[in-house]
């Protein structure tokens, strides 16, 4: 199982290659290809302050396992101190401190960034001091600000690991890879637990553990759902739901499709509605897509239907595996109630008919609070509302909303001049997609999962900047970053 890799050098008259050494090999964006790859010959090297393999390793930590590397203490609240991402923020600052990698992270100056970005990143952080200042919030709120500050430091890390080339994003095609396996043993074994006597020791190690960190989070202890190594099984679908998109966009033949399965096995273990529909609807408009590529693109795009197998045998093979466990009697009430929530109304699921009343009650909260809570908004509304659109609302108000969907929005908008459309772009817009629709009932920017949103979201913008400074400067001007 490996990434795609880029076809064979062909005409690269219409493509870049710049004084400084970076380059672009592969299709050009005006013939609609996919498969790209930068590098540079002024790679920081030496000068970076932690290599890549420590930086990765730390994230892996974090993406598995950031719910229980903690460290707690008696307070009012949860008293629970998020040790890996902390340490994931150190990280980042280092990054962003050294000098010698500066210029791969010139994204962050341009207005594009900050306008989709930043300023949502920035407000994430700043937010929860001014609850602390301005509403009365209890200190420990100050630690909500550590999301924001990821956002910086996962955006500091995808541009550095897009820096160092093929090689670095090929680690990190491993670590999402490995990180997927290891939810899934998990998973299964969870799944196993529950439903059968096995009566296996580590089995029975497993779920203790899970429902002693569950109780240290003051979570609901789930029975019948698997959770992975997290504490919450939507944290595990919108992995899950990720790694899908992940397969989608990175790699290729048998490859693709191990990946594709055991990331959809993982989701439906979970029992995620929100990431499964979220997913669905990230497959449909790839279909849609493809169909107006096929018939819109020109001739030669009209007759290649490679691009449509694609999103075909992915809603084939999804199809089956759902009518293969529809028949075995498998497929969860769960799943089965929400999609008659959405065809037939939220009174035909008691759950989501509930977090509708919650919603209704929210927005009649924030009447009070026109600007926002500032703080974390459950504090004062007394309920968590299940939603990130909702939580954006109440805690910031309509700039808040607005810019949490510009983070998306960002990549669904195509530039004005495209300079490089990639796996990884293409994985930013069906990721988008689905975090859009995943975003309704769930609340995924705060999961660490999402963290490869934030990783992604550095790296093209870093490749895009390198490649805008390094063209001509009659040619710079319209392609923004």
């Amino acid at each position: 199982m490996g990434p795609k890799r880029a076809p064979p050098q062909g005409n690269t008259s219409d493509c870049l290659q710049s004084e400084t050494g970076i380059r672009e090999r592969g299709h050009c964006p005006l013939n609609g290809g996919f498969h790209v790859i930068l590098w540079s010959s002024k790679a920081p090297g030496r000068s970076c302050p932690i290599s890549t393999n420590a930086i990765l390793f730390v994230y892996f930590l974090y993406l598995a396992f950031s719910e229980r590397l903690v460290l707690t203490f008696a307070t009012e609240g949860r008293g629970v101190f998020p040790l890996m991402s902390v340490l994931l923020v150190i990280v980042g600052a280092s990054l962003l401190l050294s000098h010698r990698i500066r210029k791969h992270l010139s994204f962050m100056t341009a207005g594009r960034f900050w306008l989709c970005w930043g300023s949502y990143a920035a407000l994430t952080t700043a937010y929860p001091l001014l609850g602390v200042v301005i509403m009365n919030y209890p200190d420990r709120t100050l630690m909500n600000s550590v999301e924001g500050m990821q956002s910086f430091a996962l955006l500091a890390i995808g541009g550095y690991l897009s820096s160092r080339g093929p090689t670095a994003m090929h680690k990190v095609h491993i670590v999402w890879v490995g990180y997927m396996l290891v939810e899934c043993i998990a998973a299964l074994g969870q799944i196993i637990n529950n439903h059968t006597t096995a009566g296996w020791a580590i089995l029975e190690w497993q779920a203790t553990w899970d429902q002693e960190w569950q109780t240290v989070f003051r979570e609901g202890i789930f029975y019948g759902r698997s959770i992975g190594t997290h504490l919450n099984p939507n944290t595990l679908g919108c992995g899950a739901m990720l790694s899908c998109i992940y397969a989608i966009s990175h790699f290729s033949g048998s490859g693709q499709v191990t990946a594709f399965v055991i990331a959809l096995m993982t989701l439906l273990m979970s029992q995620s509605r929100g990431a499964l529909f979220g997913l669905s609807g990230g497959i449909g408009v790839l279909l849609i897509v493809e169909l107006f590529r096929l018939l819109f693109a020109g001739g030669k795009a009209r007759g290649n239907l490679n691009r449509l197998s694609q999103p075909v045998w992915i809603v084939t093979v999804s199809l089956l595996v759902f009518l293969t466990l529809r028949m075995a009697d498998l497929v969860p009430d769960r799943f089965v109630s929400g999609v008659s929530a959405i065809t037939a109304g939220a009174r035909e699921d008691e759950s989501f008919f509930v977090r509708t009343l919650v919603w209704r009650e929210a927005l009649a909260f924030s009447m009070s609070y026109p600007l926002g809570t500032l703080g974390p908004p459950a504090f004062l509304f007394k309920s968590a509302t299940d939603s990130d659109y909702v939580n954006r609302y109440l805690q910031g108000g309509p700039i808040l909303l607005c810019l949490f969907v510009l983070v998306f929005a960002g990549w669904l908008v195509r530039p004005r001049r495209p300079v490089v459309i990639d796996n990884d772009r293409r994985f930013l817009f069906l990721a988008s997609v689905s975090l859009l629709i995943c975003s309704i009932g769930q609340t995924p920017t705060s999961y660490p999962t999402f963290s490869i949103f934030w990783m992604y979201t550095g790296a093209c913008l870093s490749r895009r900047s390198l490649i805008h400074a390094s063209a001509p400067s009659g040619q710079a001007k319209t392609a923004p970053v």
